[in-house]
């Protein structure tokens, strides 16, 4: 069944900013040129774009319902200026698939009409809300669909047990439509009577124990109306406890959304006084359109009556997380049965608390589904407050994502492709080919590749150095060309000597001079590596969880008790993992990973806990491997976790630690030739998994406390993947020319030459060039 049945988009996307403005030039020529585009043909595009085109990091949605629209969309998107109907976003790499919550907030986001035209053009919407209406027809006396289209004799939205159980349809609907798209949430999370449709998607309750849920409890509050309301107030909770606090008897707080949205509940009258005096005091506030005080005292009356009425229902094992409101747990499902859904609507809404527990725990996008978004204000500055405050393990990962499905009077497939779209340029995966209207694939115009040269530029020659030959005078020309041509007679003439004394020199001499013009003119060529300083980072934390891996007993135990201070001392929430000697394969390291994370005091109770990065030090375990005697057990136990390290799914940078292994200046002991292996081994993960390697790091014999305060500062990002620590400071690996050129000539060749490796592009290039400098052909 498809998401909708009309609607078009234009997916572009590149590997970096200048090729995704070069893309949507290549593409708008491609549709401006062609004749007699039709509806049809735009669609026939927009499907060929979802499906036979790769997705890259830099991206773009073009909507519109014309050619016209399109191609603007098109031209303000080359030209890199934001318009309507484009969405434009980079995602981040090597960091893997985001966490998705959906958030379904409570009463404020009807309006009236909401759902009709979705209803209309997307049939995925259409049939959830079809089987929403049928699961409430046992528990109320009006329509659904009468109520959502305004129809004569319908009850209106003002009425609480009619705008709960309209909302808590709408918002399940929407999201089987974000679920027929592809984007499936990680965790759930509701607001007040939100909290109902979470149960529904998270699988705690059935539809028709959710339908009874919000019917009746809805009802029973209709017992309520008129003996209170509810207030916004711009205040963080403690300012707001205390201004409330003189009407403690009347007014309760009800709800906490965020840093600075707190909400109470209580009687009109003390609701209106304190509404005043947050006037006088300059602190915005609202009443909200309710006559009831939900979140407080009041709701006891209805205790006996709300467990009564919802007893039958049977709660379900849960299948995805379900944080809970209420007290900011992550619920199992068998929790949610009469008992908690009274208690969820007498205790505060802990909303804010519910929303950083999901951000500490790495999730990154949050989508309101539901028919207004009223909650992404409040959900961005909790997060924002989160991350400010240094608590999240997820504050080093990419920004988070807060947004929304409809808007109030735009709730119409162009609306939801708009917010399918901003999910999709911020990295979560929409399935398009479920989303759009089937159509025909056509040939597209190809990638607009972004040229880049990386051959290094010649070097000009030193001043004074010059190649053999080019400044001779007459004489000297006359001098090596003799001796090149081997004329002895000429140079015994031109030396004054005996000719059967040169018989021996010449050869010599002209084998020098043939050497030493071939090194004047490849000295350029050269390379070597060599050790710089590099500055001292600057201070810097580390944010959540950091394994050490490191081998169990031997010499080491004081380089690694170290190596734990330093990362603590920066802020890290250290897990440690020793390995046992000879212990080297993947899934034994993999198991033992497992097990020291799922045991480690802060894990959360499914045992998944999310790991900002991994430092090893198995390198420096010098044992030779049994029946290996030529591999240590350092570079086949580092060779293993990286392995081990995929295997598990932990994608958090590896920093791997030797001693020793590195000569870093002249006359410097290479003391541990052994670990310089592991540097070769760690070069070439970092070119297969660049997505979770972190670098090399060389440690001093001794990591005093100078050392161990830079190797945390090199932990928290000094832009160096191969650096070592000396008591000088710092200094990283670099590819540097042997010395300048000394030459600006040419190398000529002055015989056959052998190319081999010469079956890729360079080797036809490289040929030409030594035909056209006189090499035989």
């Amino acid at each position: 069944m498809p998401v909708l049945s009309e609607g078009t988009a234009w997916l572009v996307s590149a590997r970096t900013a200048d090729g995704l403005k070069a893309q949507a030039e290549r593409l708008a020529d491609f549709a401006r040129n062609r004749a007699g585009m039709e509806a049809r043909d735009l669609a026939d595009i927009g499907w060929s774009l979802a499906t036979t085109r790769s997705v890259f990091e830099h991206r773009a949605v073009v909507r519109g319902e014309n050619r016209d629209e399109l191609l603007a969309g098109l031209a303000a998107l080359a030209a890199d200026r934001p318009a309507a109907g484009v969405a434009a976003g980079v995602v981040a790499t090597g960091r893997g698939p985001r966490r998705v919550v959906f958030v379904f907030p409570g009463q404020g986001s009807q309006w009236l009409g909401m759902g009709r035209e979705l209803a209309e053009s997307s049939p995925v919407f259409a049939a959830r809300l079809a089987e929403c209406g049928q699961a409430l027809a046992p528990y109320v006396d009006w329509s659904l669909d009468d109520v959502l289209a305004g129809a004569d004799g319908a009850p209106g939205l003002d009425r609480v047990d009619v705008v709960q159980p309209a909302l808590w349809a709408v918002m399940v609907s929407l999201a089987a439509v974000w679920q027929a798209a592809g984007v499936e949430p990680d965790a759930v999370v509701g607001h007040s009577q939100g909290e109902i449709a979470a149960a529904v998607v998270a699988g705690g309750l059935t539809l028709d124990d959710a339908a009874k849920v919000v019917a009746l409890r809805s009802q029973a509050l209709t017992a309520l109306s008129g003996w209170g309301g509810m207030l916004s107030i711009a205040e963080p909770e403690p300012a707001v406890t205390a201004r409330v606090a003189p009407w403690a008897d009347q007014v309760a707080v009800a709800a906490v959304n965020g840093p600075a949205a707190t909400v109470v509940s209580g009687t009109p009258e003390a609701l209106r006084e304190i509404q005043a005096a947050c006037e006088r005091d300059g602190v915005r506030a609202r009443m909200l359109p309710v006559d009831y005080a939900s979140h407080g005292p009041q709701v006891n009356w209805l205790q006996d009556k709300i467990q009564s009425m919802l007893a039958g229902i049977a709660p379900r094992p849960a299948r995805l997380p379900m944080v809970s409101s209420m007290t900011g747990e992550t619920l199992a499902g068998p929790e949610l049965g009469p008992e908690y859904w009274y208690a969820s609507l007498r205790a505060p809404v802990r909303f804010s608390r519910a929303i950083e527990a999901l951000g500490r725990s790495r999730h990154s996008v949050f989508i309101e589904t539901s028919a207004h978004p009223v909650l992404t204000t409040s959900i961005a500055a909790t997060l924002e407050n989160l991350a400010g405050s240094g608590e999240s393990d997820g504050v080093s990962g990419p920004a988070p994502v807060v947004t929304g499905t409809l808007r109030r009077d735009d709730g119409g497939p162009a609306r939801l492709l708009a917010s399918l779209a901003e999910a999709h340029v911020h990295g979560v995966g929409v399935d398009w080919s479920s989303v759009l209207p089937a159509g025909r694939r056509i040939d597209l115009p190809t990638y607009a590749f972004q040229r880049q040269r990386f051959w290094p530029d010649p070097v000009p020659a030193a001043n004074g150095v010059a190649t053999p030959g080019e400044h001779d005078s007459p004489a000297q020309a006359r001098f090596w060309a003799a001796v090149e041509n081997g004329d002895v007679d000429t140079l015994a003439d031109t030396l004054a000597v005996d000719e059967h004394r040169l018989n021996d020199i010449v050869p010599a001499l002209a084998s020098w001079r043939r050497r030493e013009r071939d090194d004047s003119a490849t000295a350029s060529w050269r390379y070597r590596v060599s050790w710089v300083p590099v500055p001292d980072p600057a201070p810097s934390a580390l944010h959540g969880t950091w394994l050490v891996v490191a081998p169990a007993g031997g010499n080491a135990g004081e380089q690694i008790a170290e190596c734990v201070r330093a990362l603590t001392a920066r802020g890290a929430d250290v897990v440690l993992a020793e390995v046992p000697a000879g212990e080297v394969d993947q899934s034994s390291l993999a198991a033992r990973i497992a097990d020291v994370l799922a045991r480690s005091p802060e894990s959360p109770p499914d045992g998944e806990r999310p790991v900002a990065g991994v430092v090893s030090l198995l390198a420096l375990d010098a044992t030779p491997l049994p029946g290996r005697p030529m591999v240590t057990s350092g570079v086949a136990g580092t060779l293993g976790l990286v392995q081990a390290l995929g295997q598990a799914g932990i994608a958090a940078p590896l920093w791997v630690l030797t001693s020793g292994a590195v000569a870093t200046a002249p006359g410097e002991p290479l003391t541990s030739p052994a670990q310089a292996q592991v540097w070769g081994l760690g070069r070439v993960a970092g070119l297969e998994h660049p997505d979770r390697w972190g670098g090399l790091i060389d440690l001093p014999p001794t990591l005093d406390a100078r050392a161990a305060k830079r190797l945390g500062a090199v932990l928290a990002g000094c832009g160096e993947d191969q650096v070592a620590i000396r008591s000088a400071g710092v200094v990283g690996r670099r590819l540097v020319r042997t010395g300048p050129s000394r030459s600006t000539g040419a190398w000529r060749p002055r015989g056959t030459v052998l190319v081999t490796g010469a079956s890729g592009e360079i080797g036809p290039n490289l040929a030409r060039w030594l035909a056209d400098a006189g090499a035989p052909t």
